[in-house]
Protein backbone atom coordinates (compact mmCIF):
# COMPACT_ATOMS: atom_id res chain seq x y z
CA UNK A 1 0.00 0.00 0.00
CA UNK A 2 1.32 3.18 -0.80
CA UNK A 3 2.03 5.69 2.37
CA UNK A 4 1.79 9.33 1.84
CA UNK A 5 4.07 11.53 4.63
CA UNK A 6 2.68 14.93 5.58
CA UNK A 7 4.74 17.68 6.61
CA UNK A 8 3.36 20.82 7.90
CA UNK A 9 5.49 23.97 7.75
CA UNK A 10 5.87 25.91 10.49
CA UNK A 11 4.60 29.70 10.26
CA UNK A 12 3.24 31.98 13.25
CA UNK A 13 -0.21 32.80 12.76
CA UNK A 14 0.19 36.95 13.34
CA UNK A 15 -2.07 39.60 11.88
CA UNK A 16 -1.41 39.21 7.77
CA UNK A 17 1.07 36.54 7.80
CA UNK A 18 1.16 33.56 5.56
CA UNK A 19 -0.44 30.60 6.84
CA UNK A 20 1.59 27.08 6.43
CA UNK A 21 1.37 25.14 3.41
CA UNK A 22 1.39 21.61 3.94
CA UNK A 23 3.85 19.56 1.75
CA UNK A 24 2.87 15.62 0.95
CA UNK A 25 5.82 13.38 0.19
CA UNK A 26 4.92 9.99 -1.40
CA UNK A 27 7.54 7.34 0.27
CA UNK A 28 7.60 4.01 -1.78
CA UNK A 29 6.54 1.22 0.52
CA UNK A 30 4.23 -1.30 -0.26
CA UNK A 31 2.19 -3.41 2.50
CA UNK A 32 -0.91 -5.00 2.78
CA UNK A 33 -4.49 -3.13 2.61
CA UNK A 34 -5.57 -2.46 5.73
CA UNK A 35 -9.09 -1.57 6.92
CA UNK A 36 -10.33 1.16 8.77
CA UNK A 37 -13.60 2.73 9.86
CA UNK A 38 -13.88 6.32 8.70
CA UNK A 39 -14.44 9.00 9.92
CA UNK A 40 -17.79 11.74 9.50
CA UNK A 41 -15.93 15.12 7.80
CA UNK A 42 -17.25 17.02 10.45
CA UNK A 43 -14.98 15.37 13.41
CA UNK A 44 -12.12 16.72 11.14
CA UNK A 45 -9.77 19.61 11.42
CA UNK A 46 -6.33 21.16 10.99
CA UNK A 47 -6.14 23.26 14.00
CA UNK A 48 -3.48 25.85 15.27
CA UNK A 49 -1.00 25.05 18.35
CA UNK A 50 -0.44 27.66 21.16
CA UNK A 51 2.47 29.01 18.94
CA UNK A 52 0.10 29.28 16.14
CA UNK A 53 1.66 26.55 13.90
CA UNK A 54 -0.51 24.28 12.15
CA UNK A 55 -1.16 20.61 13.62
CA UNK A 56 -3.33 17.85 13.05
CA UNK A 57 -5.55 15.89 15.07
CA UNK A 58 -6.07 12.30 15.39
CA UNK A 59 -8.04 10.67 12.79
CA UNK A 60 -8.21 13.51 10.37
CA UNK A 61 -9.91 12.25 7.18
CA UNK A 62 -8.65 14.11 3.63
CA UNK A 63 -10.35 12.96 0.16
CA UNK A 64 -7.78 11.24 -2.18
CA UNK A 65 -8.15 11.37 -6.16
CA UNK A 66 -5.26 8.82 -7.22
CA UNK A 67 -5.07 8.74 -10.82
CA UNK A 68 -9.03 8.85 -11.31
CA UNK A 69 -11.91 11.04 -10.09
CA UNK A 70 -12.83 8.26 -7.66
CA UNK A 71 -12.87 9.77 -4.41
CA UNK A 72 -11.22 7.59 -2.02
CA UNK A 73 -10.80 7.98 1.70
CA UNK A 74 -7.68 8.47 3.46
CA UNK A 75 -6.99 8.69 7.05
CA UNK A 76 -4.00 10.70 9.00
CA UNK A 77 -2.33 7.86 11.28
CA UNK A 78 -0.54 10.56 14.01
CA UNK A 79 -1.69 12.09 16.95
CA UNK A 80 -2.94 15.20 17.74
CA UNK A 81 -0.75 18.17 17.50
CA UNK A 82 1.59 16.23 15.20
CA UNK A 83 2.79 18.35 12.16
CA UNK A 84 4.27 15.38 10.44
CA UNK A 85 2.75 11.98 9.81
CA UNK A 86 1.16 9.40 7.56
CA UNK A 87 -2.18 9.12 5.73
CA UNK A 88 -3.62 5.90 4.66
CA UNK A 89 -6.94 4.45 2.17
CA UNK A 90 -9.57 3.25 4.88
CA UNK A 91 -10.50 0.92 2.38
CA UNK A 92 -9.11 1.06 -0.92
CA UNK A 93 -6.06 -0.56 -2.25
CA UNK A 94 -3.79 1.55 -4.02
CA UNK A 95 -0.78 0.41 -6.30
CA UNK A 96 2.66 0.84 -4.71
CA UNK A 97 3.95 3.12 -7.56
CA UNK A 98 2.71 6.57 -8.29
CA UNK A 99 1.69 7.01 -11.98
CA UNK A 100 -0.20 9.86 -13.53
CA UNK A 101 -2.19 12.40 -11.35
CA UNK A 102 -3.07 12.91 -7.87
CA UNK A 103 -5.49 15.49 -5.84
CA UNK A 104 -5.77 15.53 -2.09
CA UNK A 105 -8.56 17.47 -0.34
CA UNK A 106 -9.00 18.28 3.27
CA UNK A 107 -11.20 17.46 4.87
CA UNK A 108 -12.77 14.18 3.77
CA UNK A 109 -16.39 14.54 2.14
CA UNK A 110 -17.92 11.62 0.47
CA UNK A 111 -19.92 14.25 -1.95
CA UNK A 112 -16.32 16.23 -3.13
CA UNK A 113 -16.16 15.95 -6.88
CA UNK A 114 -12.61 16.16 -9.06
CA UNK A 115 -12.45 16.63 -12.72
CA UNK A 116 -9.33 15.78 -14.30
CA UNK A 117 -10.53 17.70 -17.80
CA UNK A 118 -9.75 20.95 -15.89
CA UNK A 119 -8.07 20.02 -12.92
CA UNK A 120 -11.13 21.57 -10.75
CA UNK A 121 -12.61 20.32 -7.34
CA UNK A 122 -15.97 20.94 -6.77
CA UNK A 123 -16.82 20.84 -2.74
CA UNK A 124 -19.00 22.65 -0.55
CA UNK A 125 -18.21 25.63 2.17
CA UNK A 126 -20.13 24.84 5.25
CA UNK A 127 -22.50 27.63 6.52
CA UNK A 128 -21.78 26.22 10.11
CA UNK A 129 -18.44 26.36 11.66
CA UNK A 130 -17.14 25.41 15.68
CA UNK A 131 -15.47 27.16 17.83
CA UNK A 132 -12.15 26.23 18.79
CA UNK A 133 -10.10 28.01 21.25
CA UNK A 134 -7.43 30.16 19.26
CA UNK A 135 -7.64 28.13 16.36
CA UNK A 136 -9.96 27.45 13.42
CA UNK A 137 -12.59 25.03 14.18
CA UNK A 138 -14.25 22.24 12.34
CA UNK A 139 -15.00 23.40 8.76
CA UNK A 140 -12.67 26.11 9.65
CA UNK A 141 -10.32 25.37 6.62
CA UNK A 142 -10.12 23.62 3.03
CA UNK A 143 -6.92 22.59 1.72
CA UNK A 144 -6.00 21.07 -1.71
CA UNK A 145 -3.04 19.68 -3.10
CA UNK A 146 -2.90 18.54 -7.28
CA UNK A 147 0.30 17.09 -8.63
CA UNK A 148 2.47 14.25 -11.02
CA UNK A 149 5.53 13.32 -8.46
CA UNK A 150 6.48 12.65 -5.16
CA UNK A 151 6.23 16.57 -3.70
CA UNK A 152 3.08 17.71 -3.27
CA UNK A 153 1.76 21.27 -1.41
CA UNK A 154 -1.49 21.13 0.28
CA UNK A 155 -2.56 24.86 0.51
CA UNK A 156 -5.18 26.88 2.12
CA UNK A 157 -8.42 27.77 0.21
CA UNK A 158 -9.67 29.97 2.68
CA UNK A 159 -8.52 33.02 4.50
CA UNK A 160 -9.90 34.07 8.10
CA UNK A 161 -11.39 36.76 9.73
CA UNK A 162 -9.97 36.88 13.21
CA UNK A 163 -12.88 38.57 15.50
CA UNK A 164 -11.32 39.19 18.99
CA UNK A 165 -14.05 40.19 22.16
CA UNK A 166 -13.57 41.51 25.79
CA UNK A 167 -15.84 41.41 28.25
CA UNK A 168 -17.46 40.83 31.89
CA UNK A 169 -18.15 37.13 32.42
CA UNK A 170 -20.58 37.27 29.11
CA UNK A 171 -20.95 33.95 27.86
CA UNK A 172 -20.93 34.15 23.42
CA UNK A 173 -22.21 30.76 21.96
CA UNK A 174 -22.56 32.52 18.46
CA UNK A 175 -21.07 34.73 15.96
CA UNK A 176 -23.04 35.61 12.71
CA UNK A 177 -20.41 36.80 9.87
CA UNK A 178 -22.40 39.02 6.69
CA UNK A 179 -21.18 41.51 4.18
CA UNK A 180 -22.87 44.34 3.28
CA UNK A 181 -23.11 43.91 -0.45
CA UNK A 182 -24.61 40.73 -0.12
CA UNK A 183 -21.83 38.63 -0.81
CA UNK A 184 -22.56 35.28 -0.22
CA UNK A 185 -20.28 33.20 1.72
CA UNK A 186 -21.47 29.66 1.83
CA UNK A 187 -22.25 26.85 -0.75
CA UNK A 188 -21.03 24.90 -3.31
CA UNK A 189 -17.45 26.03 -4.77
CA UNK A 190 -15.28 25.29 -8.01
CA UNK A 191 -11.55 25.16 -6.19
CA UNK A 192 -8.30 24.76 -8.98
CA UNK A 193 -6.83 22.17 -7.64
CA UNK A 194 -3.55 23.26 -8.59
CA UNK A 195 -3.37 27.09 -7.36
CA UNK A 196 -6.27 26.39 -4.74
CA UNK A 197 -8.28 29.70 -6.18
CA UNK A 198 -11.97 29.18 -5.61
CA UNK A 199 -14.95 30.90 -6.49
CA UNK A 200 -19.03 30.12 -5.40
CA UNK A 201 -20.87 28.19 -7.98
CA UNK A 202 -23.93 30.33 -9.30
CA UNK A 203 -27.38 29.69 -7.88
CA UNK A 204 -30.52 31.69 -7.17
CA UNK A 205 -30.32 30.98 -3.59
CA UNK A 206 -26.83 32.38 -2.40
CA UNK A 207 -25.89 31.77 1.39
CA UNK A 208 -24.86 35.05 2.41
CA UNK A 209 -23.98 34.41 6.07
CA UNK A 210 -21.73 32.18 8.54
CA UNK A 211 -22.17 31.43 11.89
CA UNK A 212 -19.52 30.13 14.17
CA UNK A 213 -21.08 28.18 16.94
CA UNK A 214 -19.78 27.40 20.58
CA UNK A 215 -21.49 24.48 21.84
CA UNK A 216 -20.70 24.90 25.51
CA UNK A 217 -19.89 29.08 25.10
CA UNK A 218 -16.99 30.76 25.75
CA UNK A 219 -16.37 33.21 28.44
CA UNK A 220 -15.16 36.46 27.98
CA UNK A 221 -12.94 38.39 30.20
CA UNK A 222 -11.39 41.89 29.93
CA UNK A 223 -8.33 39.76 27.96
CA UNK A 224 -9.36 39.71 24.11
CA UNK A 225 -10.83 35.91 23.27
CA UNK A 226 -10.33 35.34 19.27
CA UNK A 227 -13.04 33.40 17.19
CA UNK A 228 -11.86 32.35 13.63
CA UNK A 229 -13.97 32.52 10.86
CA UNK A 230 -12.85 30.82 7.85
CA UNK A 231 -13.71 32.66 4.42
CA UNK A 232 -13.42 32.27 0.57
CA UNK A 233 -11.37 34.84 -0.12
CA UNK A 234 -12.90 37.94 -1.31
CA UNK A 235 -13.32 41.71 -1.31
CA UNK A 236 -15.86 42.88 0.85
CA UNK A 237 -16.47 46.49 -0.61
CA UNK A 238 -19.28 48.00 1.80
CA UNK A 239 -17.63 46.26 5.10
CA UNK A 240 -19.08 43.46 6.91
CA UNK A 241 -21.40 43.12 10.19
CA UNK A 242 -20.78 40.44 12.77
CA UNK A 243 -23.87 39.72 15.46
CA UNK A 244 -22.72 38.42 18.56
CA UNK A 245 -25.23 36.15 21.20
CA UNK A 246 -24.61 35.17 24.22
CA UNK A 247 -26.20 32.28 26.10
CA UNK A 248 -29.17 34.05 27.65
CA UNK A 249 -30.02 35.47 24.24
CA UNK A 250 -28.90 38.97 24.49
CA UNK A 251 -27.11 40.18 21.13
CA UNK A 252 -24.47 42.91 19.93
CA UNK A 253 -24.39 44.01 16.33
CA UNK A 254 -20.95 45.88 14.91
CA UNK A 255 -20.45 47.06 11.47
CA UNK A 256 -17.58 48.64 9.38
CA UNK A 257 -18.36 50.21 6.23
CA UNK A 258 -15.12 50.06 4.80
CA UNK A 259 -13.68 47.56 2.52
CA UNK A 260 -12.48 44.58 3.69
CA UNK A 261 -10.49 42.29 1.78
CA UNK A 262 -10.05 38.47 2.92
CA UNK A 263 -6.79 36.78 0.67
CA UNK A 264 -6.19 33.57 0.84
CA UNK A 265 -3.60 31.94 3.55
CA UNK A 266 -4.04 35.19 5.30
CA UNK A 267 -5.63 36.36 9.07
CA UNK A 268 -7.06 39.63 8.66
CA UNK A 269 -7.73 40.69 12.66
CA UNK A 270 -10.41 42.89 13.45
CA UNK A 271 -9.90 45.70 15.96
CA UNK A 272 -11.14 44.05 19.42
CA UNK A 273 -14.76 45.12 20.37
CA UNK A 274 -16.26 44.67 23.71
CA UNK A 275 -19.31 42.76 24.61
CA UNK A 276 -22.04 45.32 24.91
CA UNK A 277 -25.61 43.50 24.56
CA UNK A 278 -28.04 46.39 23.46
CA UNK A 279 -30.08 47.30 26.88
CA UNK A 280 -33.67 48.16 26.62
CA UNK A 281 -36.99 45.68 25.70
CA UNK A 282 -36.44 43.09 23.23
CA UNK A 283 -40.25 42.76 22.64
CA UNK A 284 -41.75 45.89 23.30
CA UNK A 285 -45.03 47.14 23.37
CA UNK A 286 -47.31 48.66 20.56
CA UNK A 287 -47.54 51.58 22.54
CA UNK A 288 -44.46 51.96 23.87
CA UNK A 289 -43.47 52.27 20.38
CA UNK A 290 -45.89 55.08 18.87
CA UNK A 291 -44.63 57.80 17.98
CA UNK A 292 -42.15 59.94 15.68
CA UNK A 293 -39.04 58.62 14.74
CA UNK A 294 -36.23 59.79 12.87
CA UNK A 295 -33.65 57.17 11.42
CA UNK A 296 -30.17 58.42 12.75
CA UNK A 297 -28.36 55.02 11.81
CA UNK A 298 -28.59 52.39 8.88
CA UNK A 299 -25.71 49.37 8.53
CA UNK A 300 -24.00 51.02 10.99
CA UNK A 301 -23.38 54.50 9.41
CA UNK A 302 -25.03 57.74 9.23
CA UNK A 303 -27.35 57.67 6.44
CA UNK A 304 -27.25 60.11 3.27
CA UNK A 305 -30.77 60.33 3.22
CA UNK A 306 -33.65 61.19 5.38
CA UNK A 307 -36.22 59.43 6.85
CA UNK A 308 -39.14 60.05 9.42
CA UNK A 309 -41.81 57.44 10.07
CA UNK A 310 -44.87 57.36 12.42
CA UNK A 311 -46.04 54.91 14.18
CA UNK A 312 -50.26 54.83 15.98
CA UNK A 313 -51.77 52.26 18.00
CA UNK A 314 -54.14 51.37 15.30
CA UNK A 315 -51.54 49.46 13.71
CA UNK A 316 -50.90 52.27 10.93
CA UNK A 317 -47.48 53.57 9.47
CA UNK A 318 -46.92 56.93 7.96
CA UNK A 319 -43.14 56.91 5.91
CA UNK A 320 -41.79 60.08 5.07
CA UNK A 321 -38.56 59.92 3.13
CA UNK A 322 -36.18 61.58 0.76
CA UNK A 323 -33.98 59.10 -1.20
CA UNK A 324 -33.88 59.89 -4.84
CA UNK A 325 -34.24 63.26 -4.63
CA UNK A 326 -34.80 66.16 -2.57
CA UNK A 327 -38.40 65.93 -2.55
CA UNK A 328 -40.15 64.44 0.17
CA UNK A 329 -42.40 61.15 -0.73
CA UNK A 330 -44.94 59.54 1.45
CA UNK A 331 -46.00 56.15 1.90
CA UNK A 332 -48.88 54.92 4.07
CA UNK A 333 -49.12 51.01 5.59
CA UNK A 334 -51.05 49.00 8.03
CA UNK A 335 -48.63 46.32 10.21
CA UNK A 336 -49.11 43.73 11.62
CA UNK A 337 -47.15 43.90 15.20
CA UNK A 338 -46.50 40.22 17.11
CA UNK A 339 -43.99 39.19 20.17
CA UNK A 340 -41.71 42.28 19.14
CA UNK A 341 -41.62 41.72 15.56
CA UNK A 342 -43.31 44.44 13.30
CA UNK A 343 -44.06 43.84 9.23
CA UNK A 344 -46.32 45.80 7.02
CA UNK A 345 -48.03 46.34 3.47
CA UNK A 346 -48.69 49.53 1.46
CA UNK A 347 -51.79 50.58 1.18
CA UNK A 348 -51.01 49.84 -2.41
CA UNK A 349 -50.83 46.13 -1.86
CA UNK A 350 -46.93 45.79 -1.54
CA UNK A 351 -45.87 44.15 1.48
CA UNK A 352 -42.49 45.63 3.02
CA UNK A 353 -39.38 44.03 1.92
CA UNK A 354 -38.52 42.48 5.08
CA UNK A 355 -39.68 41.90 8.78
CA UNK A 356 -38.29 43.56 11.69
CA UNK A 357 -37.19 42.59 14.89
CA UNK A 358 -38.01 46.05 17.28
CA UNK A 359 -35.51 46.82 20.34
CA UNK A 360 -36.39 50.28 22.60
CA UNK A 361 -34.19 51.92 24.80
CA UNK A 362 -35.64 55.06 25.73
CA UNK A 363 -36.05 57.45 23.11
CA UNK A 364 -33.95 55.09 20.73
CA UNK A 365 -35.74 52.49 18.78
CA UNK A 366 -33.36 49.64 16.78
CA UNK A 367 -35.02 47.15 13.91
CA UNK A 368 -33.35 44.81 12.67
CA UNK A 369 -33.87 42.64 9.95
CA UNK A 370 -35.45 39.01 10.71
CA UNK A 371 -33.86 37.61 7.27
CA UNK A 372 -30.27 39.88 7.02
CA UNK A 373 -28.79 40.92 10.42
CA UNK A 374 -26.64 43.47 8.52
CA UNK A 375 -29.83 45.11 8.24
CA UNK A 376 -29.83 47.42 11.60
CA UNK A 377 -31.64 50.87 11.45
CA UNK A 378 -31.90 52.86 14.48
CA UNK A 379 -34.01 55.88 14.69
CA UNK A 380 -34.61 58.25 17.76
CA UNK A 381 -37.65 59.59 18.85
CA UNK A 382 -38.53 63.22 17.26
CA UNK A 383 -41.05 65.47 16.11
CA UNK A 384 -41.60 66.21 12.78
CA UNK A 385 -39.75 69.08 11.46
CA UNK A 386 -41.56 71.98 9.46
CA UNK A 387 -40.23 71.38 6.22
CA UNK A 388 -41.89 67.52 6.34
CA UNK A 389 -45.08 67.92 4.15
CA UNK A 390 -48.15 67.06 5.40
CA UNK A 391 -49.20 62.99 6.05
CA UNK A 392 -51.97 63.98 2.63
CA UNK A 393 -49.17 63.98 0.13
CA UNK A 394 -48.66 61.26 -2.13
CA UNK A 395 -45.19 59.19 -3.14
CA UNK A 396 -44.19 59.48 -6.52
CA UNK A 397 -41.54 57.45 -6.73
CA UNK A 398 -41.22 53.59 -6.17
CA UNK A 399 -38.43 53.65 -4.51
CA UNK A 400 -39.09 52.76 -0.57
CA UNK A 401 -36.96 52.53 2.16
CA UNK A 402 -39.32 49.56 3.89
Amino acid sequence: MKRIIIYLLAVTAIMACTQPEIDVVHNRVSSDVSLSVGFESNNTRIQLDQTGKSVWNVNDTVSVFYNSEENQEWKFQGATGDRVGTILPTNQAVTSNINGNIVVVYPYDADTKYYAQDNTVKTTVAQHQQYAEESYGSGGNILVAQGTNDNLSLKNVYGWLKVSLTGDGQIVKSIILSGNNGEQLAGDIVINAESAAAEFCPTDTPIKTLRLNSASGVKLTANPTSFYIGVVPQIFERGVTIEIEDISGEKMVKSTSNTVVINRRHILPMQAVEFKPKSGTLHPTLESISGTWHLTEWRGVTPSFDVYMSITNDYKVTLWQRIESRQWDIFYSDVCYDNGTISGVYTDGTAWRAAYDVVIDGSTMTWIDTEDVTDVSVYKRCELPNEVPPATTRSITSERFL
